[in-house]
């Protein structure tokens, strides 16, 4: 059987995902990041999911800047694709987002709306998508694995769905990222990047 194909691409090869973690953003400023073990020079995205990774003990709410190269050097004249989102860390503030429950109170519901997912990051973390913001300090998720308590990080999840073709002309068999902070965060933020990539 030939595997079907959108716009050029084999729906049934395989998938794998690469990772990595900028770290250590403390002002307005960029990291780059080059994620190993993609097995080819012509790698095909699937997807890419971003998030706050640390817990950076302040709400944050920073415009990002994700720019895709083709060598290592990650010179404007390099780039592939660019990328601009928000990355947003706030706390469960009061009570507990019981097990089984549907969210509760949060320092603020900045840079959050309907349908974002979101990574709960204390106790046990899990994703779950907003399903309202009610107010500045209230959010309603789909239903919680898991018991959050008071602290509890809230980080949205980044997501960049689609099928791109990416070039890696130096050879090195590597996604060459850059992420840049368009203004200071609050506390010392890093941010993991996971990429889903098809061969």
């Amino acid at each position: 059987m030939v595997s079907p194909k959108i716009w050029g691409f084999d729906l049934f090869k395989s998938v794998k995902t690469v990772s990595g973690t900028f770290t250590g953003f403390t002002s307005a400023q960029a990291k780059t990041l080059n994620l190993t073990g993609v097995l080819t020079d012509n790698a095909v995205v699937r997807a890419m999911r971003l998030w706050i990774s640390n817990d950076p003990g302040a709400d944050t709410n920073i415009v990002a800047r994700l720019s895709l190269y083709n060598a290592d050097s990650m010179t404007e004249d390099e780039l592939l694709r660019e990328f601009y989102f928000n990355v947003t860390y706030t706390e469960v503030k009061t009570g507990t987002w019981a097990a089984a429950g549907t969210g509760g109170d949060c320092d603020t519901t900045a840079g959050l709306v309907k349908n974002d997912l979101v990574r709960l990051m204390g106790g046990t973390a899990e994703n779950v998508r907003i399903s309202a913001v009610t107010d500045s300090d209230t959010l309603a998720v789909t239903t919680l694995a898991g018991a959050h308590v008071v602290d509890t990080g809230i980080v949205r999840v980044v997501e960049i769905p689609g099928l791109m073709q990416l070039v890696d002309a130096d050879g090195s068999e590597e996604i060459h990222a850059k992420l840049e902070f368009l203004s200071a965060p609050n506390a010392t933020t890093n941010v993991y990047m996971e990429v889903d990539v098809q061969w």
